[in-house]
């Protein structure tokens, strides 16, 4: 801790003077005769004032002479009485303390504080009291006294305080903090006295002094004592904080007490942060939050361990209103412990912190920052402009005017007092008031105006009944918008304890009810009043309570001493006189009746309230827009001129939705008009219309501490404006809220990577938790996490290349996947309430933020990986939202539309993505969604579609090859049956739905309703279908009995008649006679069903063909193949099944015609009738035959005689057809031995063997005796035609969808770098490393300068498992589309024809199977993007290439790393191509390394050079506006043209379209706009020529004329093997200065660098003719003077090209005496070693001094002739060991005379004809040269690689650009300049260097500096 001592402040002189310093103490105390003042100026002043004034003058004086004698008194009894004397002339007379101030009373009293020497008496503890009521009374609620108590000491004390550990920045803590705890160390008083006198003057209060007394020495078992002695001690209630810094202070110096005083301590502060919102503010901004988190975070051995639970309840209390934001980072560090970077460990949360920062999080948002009023002893507090302009205009203005303001009333005034929150009264003799609104102590509002008489009570309208909306927050409510009620009870009081906003509008004179107030955006009251009487600019306006009222002394003021009264007593009374205010009394407000009225009980000295923000604006607002001001909450602190919606979180934004839809049919198409154009662009105000604008960031200090409100308008002088300033007892409270410190730290990825560090599942609780809270609290937050992967908070430092990445609740869900085993019923209801599900309170269920529920909710392949509870939870989620909640319409419509969620679930039906016991949840859930969202894209047609594909039966023998529903991925054990069960359960929930009116309608409209049931019905349905399918039959035919005629228009009898039969069962026994008799059923009716009458005639054939059919299977068995099941689900036999079947048919038909006559006329029917004489022959002729006869069978012969019999007796029957009937008696009865011998007419049981080789068809016509319809034949071919197109059509959209959610989740677990920016070096939280590392960047400066350096940071990869989701392939989805009909017309298509198929271009349901090949990458293209040309490329970086796909599209260009195309054209892994594929000669893929992805938008291509690649003209260089670049290369030169071809003409088409003003991109073979620009262009012949003639005469460098032949050669920085070449110009490395004058300083460049010495002259030249000697191509050198070895050579210092190094090197560093460690060593090797070293330099040597210094310090091991280790490279003496001036002096000697004049023969050698001149020794390697040798025309592949091998490890030569001798440079700057160009422009290289760095830190400041010249 601090310790200031005693001589912390030496004996003090005032600093200004009246009296002679020669004379002894105290004769300077007289009184002069005719006094003369002395300004803190310096300047003296005669007194000038009214003589009442004269008693407040003579106290002044007095005051200054008491300061001074303080200053010279030495003993402490004569120190406490002046002390005494100063704080009673305080007291009496306030503007005393502005004297107490600049007679530095506070340095005096501090110097009191450390003068003070043991031992302790009780003088001393009364002398130190008196100090503090001095000092606590002279900043009271004083502005500038409180400014300068807190401004920094002296110099001579700064060394003092200089090592102090402090939490905060206030000086005053700690230089009290220093010299109390040097007194308290050396005995002179007792701490607990210290303590007492510290919360005394905290509370300005005295009377505390004693409150720690007596708790030095109590045993731990007796503090309950001390807790009964605090609570008795002190009323929290009344208490309030002045001086925070006396609180801080006592926990400072808890280090020298007991831990009996330290419980008293945090006992106390546990109250105090519980007694009021303002004390816990000032508590919160005095730094005592750091305070306690550092107790709790390391704990000291001084606070006992018992205290922790007291500590960390009283954080959290403080962290409701967040923390400053030094002290907020502090907490956001700690929640990672300290990471062990050598470890290679990921972080660990700090469980602790983490639910400290949750529980802030979540109350952090209520409290915004505020403006707190009457918070004093003085009721004169508020916001004064006394002269408020309003930009010229009057007040009121013929537009009326609007009040706005968010206050929070913590208690209401008394009732015989007012809160005042707007006055305004007119500057003008005499003053007048021209409105005022104010609350009453009865909790109502008053408002009057100069047109009145007497105020306006505004009483509240009667409530009645409001549409819900839900709420956006916990601390205030939202109410519908615009509504007529008020949201509390009539004659009720403002609310209080919770912000609320006022609205008042005064609307123009003729308006009815002209003054409207909204309260919390509803409309609250209402009146009609003249328009008051306007008053020109200035107008006074005041916020607050403005009534005069002396400041009262405290009641514990020491007293004068009888010097000081006699003094007193000379001027009279000590209070000074007021003069009364001008303004016209206002009349009473209200009845003392209505005043001594529910009057609530204070203990305060008055009204405590706050102001959040507060706009008088000239002009009256819509009705509509106080709504949305509410909706904005309490910290919005704009001007309302801005866009408002990106405002709105994600609640406000939903509950305003909700209003707006809610309020359409009372709002005016006006009003609305105006709400929505406020949401977009802001509200229809001008800025003039403004009078104020107030919040607390709006106010600020002055250098005198004053708080003035500042508006952005400026006077005449420049300077701002002042309108007004903080007066009396008001504190402005400027609180940064957790979640706002958070978008400070970082934004979303700072809480995304709290969610990714969870290890446990109470950490994933609380980071979700605080993720949720962030985001819902923060607009910001919220609008990152969105735009994350594009516009994040750190995406805005990344160029537009980078690649693009996830959203952030994209990279939630990955995160989440990672954790599964970690998600518990806690982690469920953190996410689902953050989207939106109250668990409470169901009905208040409301989908709050769209985007997040769209991702987390719908993603149901997370969450089947969950267990099966929290499954069922979350498909029940679904109910809650669109059933129980009150705003499921708005859920449905506005929300669930616009999710596909139908469709989501019907894939995840189709595989195994939920086990079988979850299915009846999935179809629920299902159910739910259709029916609140059914319409026909989103719901009818994806179900319809599901269940044509899907309820179709297959017989595994007679399924083709074929057949689409019979091929499912080998991958996938799943039956097809299963998805069959699940769509008969789909169907069963679908017909539920359609039995609303309201569906079915949608339904008909949407669908051919008949052409669909057939297709559903299909040729083989189960019992199920047939039973459903007959229920929606019946409901069709309940809404229109027309249909019944459309259904027969498409054969949908007919075929029913005969499918049905197979199927029969209980339950579609009675969904058919349901259809007979009209009754729209789902299976309920009782199967006897009485007396009915007959609705469809159509239905009863089918009954008869099933009554045929259940005979017949009783006799013969029937097909096999068709099993038949019980009602019940038992499993029956086929006989016991027909037989039971059979006999309750027989039994109903015989009931209904005796009982039914509308029955019996249908058997009366010939053609019907018929149909029962033939089945019943057949079964009574087979009975009489068969031996199988059984009790049963005779049972049901009776009844089939029974009902024959009947009929026969129907005297309607035909006469012929009775003769029929009774024939079937008399062989049933009469006939049994003729039966032995069946005529030829009757028809023959068919062998059951024969039936089961028969297809469906062929058993249709095998009985000749059945005639079966044409039109069912045909109907059922044209159905299942229709099928065939249905399925081909789903089984590609459920292969796009299996195959999109296959890339969707190998995106999840694709790595990504969003957190790294949070680990640099200045992120939140930094890793702990000895140096960072660098790279070099792939931004080009001018003429392709990379000299960016950025950090290479290693990323925290969250370890994804490789545990994905179950969902397989679904079945079918790879099938054999090609061998299957496909008609063109869909089948819901009215007038489609089977004879004729029209084609019907109808793409909703046929998609284009094309589009697949593409659709793997569609996740990685921006929205809107088309696909227009894909190409497999490589991408060369360096030595690296990397396959990947160069994809061109209709907005972007994307490079996508590991994806190629197959030669079929579809996208796979480059890691299984095959290797022709990937053919590129002479390359290393790198196949396991990072794969990225790249886009750019085709506004940002710049240029396109066409490249060669180890000599083949194949490869492609692209230029973005970025200043970056990507080389590719192509497998052939086809390709290459084609994907250029379309890149041109979309860019050509891009100019066509672009705006006026737009920049236009650069063409190709602009070479001269490279000089001044970044972006380079390809060179073109007659641009060479220009470069060439500006060079010449000196308007460009040589290092730009350099770059630029560099470039039209072909050399890039992408590729090492093609790496620009620069020459050696100097040859003097060993000098101590460089003399660029004279020529023995350079290299000779004539000449090439391997012949600069007749050594190696001579060694080339023997090497060329002993080649021709063995007739070989002849070359001088074996190596070149450049290739890629030799650049990673130079440049191994630096990252990536270490890694270049390495892999050329084999995965290891060279031997140390190879590597480059010494520029002097480099030349001599290169100039004159014979041995072959013939490299020339690189740019690098003239613009980036960082290669020569191993920043990264890697080890490169020890030299063995120095046996140095290897660092840094050596410089040449002359450089001074300085990287930057050797890159300083080297590029001064590049651009010098002597190069620019012998230039051109070195260009000569590399570009020139000198190329392979023998003369010149200048000829390289055969293979070196372009055109050498065609690759692409060796056919022996071992051979090209070899080839290619020697190609890219030798060395290229650079392309051929000069057949003639290169002409010289004018050395004469005028001779040759262009017209209008008087001198050259010699590039300045200074230019091209970075800044330069700083020789060394400087800690002392730099007061002046001199230049001499």
């Amino acid at each position: 801790m601090l310790r200031l001592g005693a001589a912390i402040l030496s004996p003090l002189r005032p600093r200004f003077d009246n009296n002679d310093p020669s004379q002894p103490h105290g004769q300077s105390a007289r009184l002069l005769t005719t006094p003369v003042y002395t300004s803190i100026s310096g300047q003296d002043y005669e007194p000038n004032e009214p003589p009442e004034d004269f008693a407040r003058d003579a106290k002044m004086e007095l005051m200054r002479r008491a300061t001074d004698d303080l200053k010279g008194a030495s003993q402490d009894a004569e120190r406490s009485q002046l002390l005494a004397d100063i704080l009673h002339i305080m007291n009496t007379e306030p503007d005393t303390r502005d004297v107490f101030r600049e007679m530095d009373g506070f340095l005096v009293t501090v110097n009191i504080l450390s003068s003070l020497k043991p031992p302790s008496t009780s003088d001393i503890d009364d002398l130190l009291k008196n100090i503090f009521s001095v000092l606590a009374q002279s900043i009271h609620d004083h502005q500038e006294n409180r400014a300068a108590f807190h401004v920094s000491p002296p110099s001579q004390v700064l060394h003092l305080i200089s090592d102090a550990v402090s939490m905060q920045t206030l000086i005053g803590d700690l230089v009290l903090c220093g010299t109390l705890e040097t007194l308290v160390s050396t005995n002179t008083t007792s701490i607990t006295h210290v303590f007492g006198c510290l919360l005394a003057f905290a509370a300005n209060d005295f009377a505390l002094v004693h409150v720690f007394v007596g708790t030095e020495a109590v045993d731990q078992g007796d503090w309950d004592s001390i807790d009964a002695k605090v609570v008795n001690s002190i009323d929290v209630h009344s208490l309030v904080l002045h001086n925070a810094i006396g609180i801080v202070t006592i926990l400072r110096l808890l280090h020298l007490t007991s831990p009996s005083t330290t419980h008293a301590v945090f006992k106390h502060l546990d109250r105090l942060v519980y007694s009021g919102h303002r004390n816990q503010a000032l508590l919160n901004q005095s730094g005592i939050v750091g305070l306690l988190f550092h107790f709790l975070h390391t704990p000291p051995s001084f606070i006992p361990q018992s205290e922790m639970n007291s500590i960390t309840k009283s954080l959290k209390r403080l962290l409701e209103m967040g923390a400053p934001l030094d002290e907020s980072r502090i907490i956001f560090r700690s929640l990672l412990k300290p990471m062990d970077v050598t470890a290679g460990k990921a972080p660990e949360l700090n469980p602790a912190t983490l639910e400290l920062l949750r529980s802030g999080m979540r109350a952090s948002s209520k409290w915004p920052s505020f403006i707190g009023f009457g918070t004093g002893g003085d009721q004169r507090a508020g916001i004064d402009m006394p002269k408020c302009q309003l930009n010229g205009r009057t007040f009121p203005g013929s537009a009326g005017f609007t009040f706005l303001a968010w206050i929070y009333i913590e208690n209401l005034p008394t009732q015989t007092s007012e809160l005042q929150l707007l006055h305004a009264k007119s500057t003008g003799w005499p003053p007048r008031t021209l409105c005022s609104l104010k609350i009453l102590g009865s909790g109502l509002l008053s408002y009057y105006t100069s047109s009145m008489r007497e105020p306006t009570i505004l009483e509240p309208l009667p409530q009645q009944p409001t549409t819900p909306t839900p709420s956006t927050s916990a601390n205030f409510a939202v109410l519908p918008i615009g509504s007529a009620t008020a949201p509390i009870t009539s004659g009720s009081t403002l609310p209080t304890r919770r912000w609320i906003h006022i609205t008042l509008v005064h609307h123009a004179p003729r308006a009815p009810h002209n003054v409207r107030v909204f309260l919390d955006g509803t409309l609250y009251a209402a009146t009609t009043s003249p328009y008051p009487k306007t008053s020109p600019p200035p107008v006074s306006l005041f916020l607050g309570n403005d009534d005069p009222h002396p400041v009262a002394p405290p009641a514990t003021t020491p007293s004068a001493s009888p010097l000081l009264g006699s003094r007193l007593s000379l001027f009279g009374s000590g209070s000074r006189p007021r003069t009364p205010d001008p303004t016209p009394i206002i009349p009473p407000l209200i009845p003392p009746s209505i005043r001594l009225h529910n009057a609530p009980s204070n203990n305060s000295s008055g009204p405590v309230w706050f102001l959040a923000s507060s706009h008088l604006l000239l002009q009256s607002l819509p009705n509509e827009l106080p709504r949305l001001f509410f909706t904005l909450g309490p910290s919005y602190a704009g001007n309302l001129h801005d866009c408002l919606s990106k405002f709105l979180t994600y609640k406000a934004s939903t509950s305003l939705n909700i209003g707006i839809q809610n309020q359409k049919p009372h709002s005016s198409q006006e009003g609305l008009g105006s709400l929505t154009k406020a949401l977009n662009e802001g509200i229809d105000l001008k800025e003039s219309h403004i009078a104020y604008s107030i919040n607390p960031f709006a106010i600020s200090e002055d250098e005198k501490g004053r708080c003035l409100l500042v508006t952005a308008s400026r006077g005449g002088n420049g300077k701002e404006v002042e309108h007004g300033e903080v007066i009396g007892s008001t504190r402005v409270i400027k609180l940064t809220s957790l979640h706002a410190a958070a978008w400070d730290f970082g934004g979303a990825a700072v809480l995304l990577r709290l969610v990714e560090l969870a290890s446990t599942e109470q950490e994933l609780v609380d980071a979700l938790s605080v993720l949720a809270d962030g985001l819902n609290a923060s607009w910001q937050s919220s609008d990152d996490m969105e735009r994350m992967g594009k516009y994040g908070n750190f995406q805005q430092y990344k160029p537009e290349s980078s690649p693009k990445t996830r959203d952030g609740y994209t990279t939630l869900m990955a995160i989440l996947r990672s954790k599964v085993q970690l998600v518990n019923m806690d982690v469920f209801h953190v996410l689902l309430e953050f989207l939106g599900v109250d668990f409470a309170a169901h009905e208040n269920t409301t989908i709050t933020n769209y985007a997040a529920y769209r991702i987390i909710a719908l993603d149901f392949s997370f969450w089947s990986l969950l267990p099966p509870p929290l499954q069922r939870l979350h498909l029940a989620h679904f109910e809650m939202i669109l059933l129980t909640s009150k705003f499921r319409h708005f859920n449905a419509k506005f929300r669930f539309v616009k999710f596909g969620a139908v469709k989501k679930l019907l894939f995840a039906l189709q595989t195994t993505m939920y086990r079988n016991e979850m299915i009846p949840e999935v179809i629920s859930a299902l159910t739910g969604i259709a029916r609140q969202s059914f319409s026909t894209e989103a719901t009818i047609k994806p179900i319809v579609s599901f269940l044509a594909a899907n309820l179709e039966r297959q017989d595994p023998d007679n399924t083709s090859d074929n057949d689409a529903t019979s091929l499912s991925s080998p991958a996938l054990p799943f039956d097809k049956s299963i998805i069959q069960e699940r769509a008969e359960q789909v169907l069963e929930a679908f017909v539920s739905i359609l039995s609303s009116d309201a569906h079915m309608i949608k339904f008909k409209s949407a669908l051919p309703a008949p052409r669909i049931c057939l297709l559903l019905l299909g040729s083989k349905p189960t019992a199920v279908v047939a039973a459903q399918i007959l229920n929606l039959v019946g409901l069709m035919m309940e809404k229109d009995s027309s249909y019944a005629r459309k259904l027969e228009l498409v054969s949908f009898w007919a075929v029913l008649r005969e499918v049905l039969p197979g199927a029969w069962d209980p339950s579609v026994h009675v969904a058919a006679f349901d259809v007979l008799f009209g009754r729209a059923s789902t299976g309920t009716t009782p199967l006897l069903s009485g007396t009915s009458k007959v609705v469809c005639a159509h239905i009863f054939p089918t009954i008869l063909a099933a009554l045929d059919h259940g005979l017949k299977i009783m006799l013969h068995g029937g097909p096999e193949g068709m099993p038949i099941s019980g009602g019940s689900g038992l499993a029956l036999s086929p006989t016991s099944a027909a037989d039971s079947y059979t006999e309750v048919l027989a039994e109903e038909l015989i009931e209904l015609h005796s009982s039914s006559p509308s029955f019996r006329s249908l058997l009366q029917s010939k053609p019907v009738l018929s149909i029962f004489i033939k089945s019943a022959r057949s079964f009574t002729m087979d009975v009489a035959q068969s031996d199988r006869t059984n009790p049963r069978i005779t049972r049901i012969s009776e009844k089939i005689t029974h009902l024959a019999l009947m009929c026969a007796l129907d005297q309607s029957v035909d006469p012929q057809q009775k003769d029929e009937l009774m024939q079937v008696m008399k062989i049933s009865h009469y006939y049994p031995a003729e039966a032995s011998s069946p005529s030829a007419n009757t028809p023959q049981p068919v062998p059951s063997l024969l039936r089961r080789s028969m297809t469906f068809r062929q058993s249709l016509r095998f009985d000749s005796a059945r005639a079966v319809d044409r039109s069912c034949v045909k109907a059922l071919d044209r159905t299942n035609t229709w099928r065939q197109l249905i399925i081909s059509a789903e089984q590609k959209r459920l292969r796009k969808a299996h195959q999109d959610q296959r890339e969707y989740i190998r995106s999840l677990h694709r790595p990504e770098e969003w957190h790294e920016q949070l680990h640099s070096e200045r992120g939140l939280w930094p890793k702990k490393q000895d140096l960072p590392l660098w790279r070099v960047d792939e931004t080009e400066g001018p003429v392709r300068i990379r000299k960016k350096l950025q950090p290479e940071l290693a990323a925290f990869y969250p370890a994804f498992d490789a545990q994905t989701s179950r969902t397989q392939d679904p079945a079918g989805a790879e099938m054999d589309t090609q061998s299957i009909m496909q008609p063109d017309a869909p089948p819901w298509q009215e007038s489609y024809e089977y004879e004729s198929m029209a084609l019907d271009d109808d793409s909703r349901w046929v998609d284009d199977p094309g589009e697949d090949k593409n659709r793997r990458v569609r996740h990685e293209l921006e929205p809107g993007d088309v696909v227009e040309e894909v190409r497999t490329v490589t991408r060369i970086v360096g030595v690296d290439a990397s396959p990947g796909l160069l994809i061109v599209g209709r907005s972007h260009i994307y490079m996508m790393d590991g994806l190629v195309q197959d030669q079929s054209g579809d996208i796979i892994d480059a890691r299984d191509a095959p290797k022709d594929v990937l053919s590129v000669p002479g390359t290393m893929l790198e196949l396991d390394g990072r794969q990225v992805a790249q886009r750019w938008s085709i506004e940002q291509v710049s240029a396109l050079s066409k490249r060669s690649y180890l000599f083949r003209d194949v490869a492609l260089e692209i230029y973005f506006r970025d200043s970056r670049s990507i080389l590719v290369v192509f497998s052939n030169k086809h390709d290459r043209q084609m994907l250029l071809g379309r890149l041109n003409a979309i860019r050509i088409q891009g100019l066509d379209d672009m705006a006026p003003g737009t920049p236009t991109p650069a063409k190709t073979g602009q070479l001269m706009a490279l000089v001044g620009q970044k972006l380079p262009t390809f060179l073109a012949g007659d641009e060479i020529g220009t470069a060439q003639r500006r060079w010449q005469n000196r308007e460009i460098s040589n290092y730009t004329y350099l770059s630029l032949i560099n470039q039209a050669s072909g050399r890039t920085p992408n590729d090492l093997t093609q790496y620009p070449v620069f020459p050696w110009v100097l040859s003097d490395y060993t000098s101590e200065s460089l003399d660029l004058t004279t020529r023995e300083t350079f290299r000779d460049l004539s000449k090439p660098i391997g012949a600069l010495t007749q050594a190696k002259r001579e060694a080339a030249e023997v090497r060329y003719l002993n080649l021709e000697q063995v007739e070989e191509v002849p070359f001088h050198y074996g190596t070149h003077f450049s290739s890629s070895m030799i650049v990673s050579h130079f440049l191994i210092r630096m990252s990536p090209f270490s890694h270049y190094f390495k892999v050329l090197q084999g995965g290891d560093w060279d031997l140390p005496d190879r590597l480059f460690t010494d520029i002097k060593r480099a030349w001599d090797s290169a100039s004159n070693d014979s041995r072959g070293d013939v490299r020339e330099l690189i740019p690098e040597f003239y613009t980036c001094p960082e290669f020569l210094e191993n920043l990264s310090r890697l080890d490169f091991g020890v030299q063995t002739s120095s046996s140095q280790k290897i660092d840094s490279v050596e410089l040449p003496p002359w450089a001074k060991k300085d990287p930057l001036l050797f890159i300083d002096l080297h590029r001064q000697a590049l651009e010098s005379d002597y190069v620019s004049e012998n230039l051109p023969a070195w260009i000569d050698l590399i570009w020139g004809y000198k190329q392979r001149s023998r003369d010149a020794i200048n000829v390289f390697h055969p293979l070196s040269y372009e055109g050498a040798i065609d690759l692409d025309s060796i056919s022996d592949n071992l051979q090209k690689e070899a080839t290619a091998g020697i190609i890219h490890n030798f060395g290229q030569t650079p392309k051929k650009l000069f057949s003639l001798p290169h002409p010289p440079r004018h050395m004469d700057d005028r001779m040759y300049l262009p017209v209008g160009v008087p001198f050259g422009i010699p590039e300045d290289y200074h230019l091209l260097l970075q800044s330069p760095k700083p020789v060394r830190g400087m800690s002392d400041t730099v007061f002046k500096a001199t230049v001499s010249t």
